[in-house]
């Protein structure tokens, strides 16, 4: 399992106009959904802001079946299954609300997750969000849900190794988005497992070492990622 981090840097005069507007920091991971298309719809990480922000994130999986539908502003509520941790070429089934197991299956593709449901059901990948201090417990936090309840068969879903960062004010983790990539800022960890951005005064994004803070202040470990969106969440302006 590989594990990434990321560096979020903001300059002074953005990070004030962020603060005293009350806007998070946000991030989303990305998957192919069972139609094949890139998507974000679910917050992975919302947090308060600071000068520079660490996001850590290892490739850890967990599904797991709900009765609730997509609605973008709802939050991810509880599940109608249990949850269960998967990797790669496995498949979650669910013959039943009552009965789920995880197990290798030769129609799940090559680095994607199956989901194999005897009930309409909608699909969410959780992540294994680490302690964000010494007292904290890990927790199962949702980063994906189907765009529409799965009716009974199999479903493909394959993470992507993109995430997509942006600001926005009263939102907050395992919230369900609608996401344009045209309004946030889009880092492809393809073929890397660390990377520095700064969000500048100009309220610009710039990917680097532009602005690089040794010691981060605000510090969140994050263990795995996938999520889906289509329209904008609201973004910052100057």
């Amino acid at each position: 399992m590989a594990t990434y981090n990321i560096l979020v840097n903001i300059k002074d005069n953005a990070l004030a106009d962020l603060t005293n507007n009350g806007y998070k920091l946000c991030m989303a991971k990305a998957a192919l959904d069972a139609k094949g298309n890139e998507t974000y719809n679910v917050v992975a990480y919302a947090s308060v802001i600071s000068s520079a922000n660490t996001i850590t994130f290892v490739d850890s999986y967990s599904m797991l079946g709900t009765a609730q539908s997509f609605e973008k502003g709802d939050t991810v509520m509880t599940a109608s299954s249990k949850t269960l941790p998967i990797q790669f070429e496995q498949a979650y089934s669910l013959p039943s609300w009552d009965k789920a197991f995880v197990g290798s299956d030769p129609d799940v593709p090559k680095a994607s997750f199956g989901f194999f449901n005897g009930v309409e059901a909608s699909v969410v990948v959780a992540l294994k969000e680490g302690p964000k201090g010494p007292e904290d417990a890990v927790t199962n936090c949702p980063i994906f849900i189907s765009p529409n309840p799965e009716v009974p068969g199999k479903t493909f879903l394959t993470p992507i190794s993109k995430i997509a960062l942006w600001f926005q004010h009263s939102i907050k983790t395992a919230t369900m988005i609608s996401l344009s990539t045209t309004d946030v800022h889009i880092i492809d960890l393809t073929n890397a497992t660390t990377a520095v951005t700064t969000y500048t005064d100009d309220y610009k994004w710039v990917d680097g070492k532009t602005g690089l803070t040794s010691a981060p202040v605000n510090y969140l470990e994050i263990n795995a990622a996938l999520a889906i969106e289509d329209k904008a969440p609201e973004a910052a302006s100057d």
